[in-house]
């Protein structure tokens, strides 16, 4: 059952409700443009740009529950908020602002009870307990940090909000209020958990603002009460219904922290990281998983049939595994397969992203975590290799052997070698990681990821494009920086502060781009002989190799000098290779041949700090 409504207010909304966020659906996740576009649209009414037209924000979708409260003499009634809690934690955020900017008593108290708390209740719970208690916060103009990233976006809010409404005038203001206050909502209400569920999957497939990963809940959602949900099954149906909500709340829970720390830690693949690449990434961890427990295939974008896709896109883990599992498993006879692979699938999810969460938390530049530490914020792990270490993470198999293995394997062969195809690691490792165990052949001693690195990025490949040009490559810092301790051993390697400052620490040229500048071209030929280049192109190629970079700190005053001219600063160097290199031009000068010479130094050292065999 259910039933429709035009609200023409946000009091008549709101009226004895009390709306609350499932802990399983995301945390609020609207940013700039979503609450600019929600701002002018109210500011537009206020400015007659619509005419007598009121705001109108679109269907609110709820689920009533048979829950009931009492706070401060009034009986309020619990619903659930199946789609729309973006729109209406941005609304509750924007009258917030406005409470706090607008003069009037009157309403600042009107807005607090009618939306925003009533007695010890608030209108709106946010489905996590962090999130209401950082939003009570909020409310209260208490000083709070923000550690999940549904947090930082709420106070963005309140902050974008109440900056626009500060260049406001006291009537404008006044105006803005009205104009939110008045704005319509189509409130759609269903009465029971399976018309619920319909009702997202239908709101899904209809294109609403939704990631991926929700569309894999909802698709699991739907055939539970297409497939499941009859008169003899329906309780089993009910508590699965339960489990997935619950275990994709872990998911979404496990991913919010994920990208928090990346970005409180400096990890730029993490930082970035889409919720659709996240799904992506637990694909290469489950799908090959689903095809030898449950014989369901993977169609690849040649449309055929596979056991697992290496290359497969976030919208085919949909498109092309999950509806097809769904499908093949949905006939009666089948009714248990497709019940154990849901489960299967929201259990396997919920802990594949705990694992995840908890091993990007323990990059804290600990002494016990330093082998992580390093790869993850320094090296900067690329994003061919993160599902290698997700998947033997998940499976509790991460030691210093591996972790050692995992740094060479992404260093050789995805970084310096570059291009090098995925498939066969996919196919013969990653994916079947989840059938394995520390005991088996396929992870013992790093065994596979040895031979592979052997393979993919032995000594000779590697040493080759070493000794090219390098210079504005991301991995360049990281060599230079590990470069020091081949100088003193003592070199504190985990000075993030000091890393991550690239305005003070930078990759310094010994032979500078702009050595020439200004300089006649009879004296530019006399140059380049004194210092034994073949010409101008051959000094331009030569200067971006490795043997012509070092870390070193900022000076303004070693811009563009020959490399006798920067001893005297480079004496004065933190850094160890810098300080070396100091000593070696003032014994012996700097020129073509020296440059090679340390080009070669640094590539050895290269192979000995990443070779497979720990040194």
């Amino acid at each position: 059952m259910f039933n429709a409504q035009l609200r023409d207010n946000l009091k008549d909304f709101f009226g004895s409700k009390l709306l609350r966020v499932p802990e399983y659906q995301r945390p609020y996740a609207w940013e700039k443009k979503n609450w600019e576009d929600a701002y002018n649209d109210i500011k537009d009414v206020t400015e007659g740009g619509n005419g007598d037209i009121d705001h109108y924000w679109g269907t609110i979708t709820l689920y009533k529950t048979k829950e009931r409260k009492e706070e401060v003499g009034r009986k309020f009634t619990v619903y659930e908020i199946i789609d729309g809690q973006q729109r209406i934690v941005t609304i509750i955020l924007f009258l917030l602002a406005i409470s706090k900017i607008i003069k009037s008593k009157k309403t600042q108290k009107t807005i607090i009870n009618s939306y925003i708390k009533r007695g010890d209740k608030y209108r709106v719970e946010l489905g996590l307990k962090e999130d209401d208690d950082f939003f009570d916060k909020l409310i209260s103009g208490q000083r709070c940090r923000a550690t999940r990233l549904s947090q930082k976006m709420l106070r963005g809010a309140l902050n974008h909000f109440s900056n626009k409404l500060r260049d406001c005038k006291q009537k404008e203001i006044e105006k803005i209020y009205y104009s939110l206050v008045d704005s319509n909502i189509l409130e759609f209400v269903v009465h029971d958990r399976v018309m619920s569920v319909r009702s997202f999957q239908l709101l899904n497939d209809r294109g609403k603002d939704i990631t991926l990963i929700d569309k894999v809940k909802s698709t699991l959602l739907y055939y539970v009460v297409k497939c499941l949900d009859n008169n003899e099954d329906n309780n089993e149906a009910e508590k699965l219904l339960d489990i997935i909500n619950g275990e994709f709340g872990d998911v979404f829970n496990g991913y919010s922290k994920i990208v928090t720390v990346g970005q409180r830690r400096h990890i730029k693949y993490l930082e970035q990281l889409s919720e659709d690449d996240f799904l992506r990434l637990f694909y290469h961890y489950f799908g090959y998983y689903a095809f030898k427990k449950y014989d369901v295939w993977t169609q690849d974008e040649n449309e055929d049939w596979v056991e697992y896709d290496f290359d497969i896109s976030a919208k085919a883990v949909i498109d092309s595994f999950t509806k097809p599992a769904c499908e093949d498993l949905k006939n009666p006879e089948e009714k248990q397969q497709l019940h154990d692979f849901v489960l299967d699938f929201s259990n396997i999810f919920a802990e594949w992203s705990r694992y995840f969460a908890k091993m990007v938390n323990k990059a804290n530049m600990r002494k016990k975590n330093y082998k992580l530490t390093k790869l993850l914020r320094f090296q900067q792990l690329s994003a061919e290799t993160y599902p290698v270490i997700i998947n033997l993470n998940s499976k509790e198999i991460l030691n210093y052997e591996i972790l050692h293995l995992i740094e060479v394997l992404d260093f050789r062969v995805y970084k310096v070698n570059r291009g090098d195809p995925i498939a066969d690691l996919y196919r013969n490792f990653v994916s079947k990681i989840i059938l394995d165990n520390a005991e088996n052949e396929l992870t013992k001693n790093g065994q596979f990821l040895k031979d592979y690195i052997s393979h993919k990025g032995n000594d000779d490949d590697v040493d080759w494009y070493l000794n090219q040009k390098v210079y504005g490559k991301p991995w360049v810092r990281y060599v230079l920086w590990e470069f020091n301790k081949k100088f003193n051993k003592k070199f504190k390697d985990l000075d993030a502060k000091k890393y991550f400052d690239t305005k003070k620490i930078q990759i310094e040229h010994i032979f500078p781009r702009g050595l020439f500048n200004d300089v006649p071209e009879n004296e530019i030929k006399k140059i380049l002989k004194k210092y034994g280049f073949k010409g101008y192109s051959d000094y331009k190629e030569s200067i971006n190799c490795l043997g012509n970079l070092v870390l070193f700190e900022y000076n303004p005053k070693t811009s563009n000098k020959h490399p006798q001219e920067k001893v005297k600063y480079y004496k004065k160097s933190k850094f160890p290779a810098a300080k070396a290199l100091a000593k070696e031009i003032e014994k012996s000068g700097f020129n073509k041949k020296k440059l090679v010479e340390r080009t070669e130094k640094i590539a050895k050292f290269c192979l000995k700090r990443w070779s497979i065999e720990p040194k």
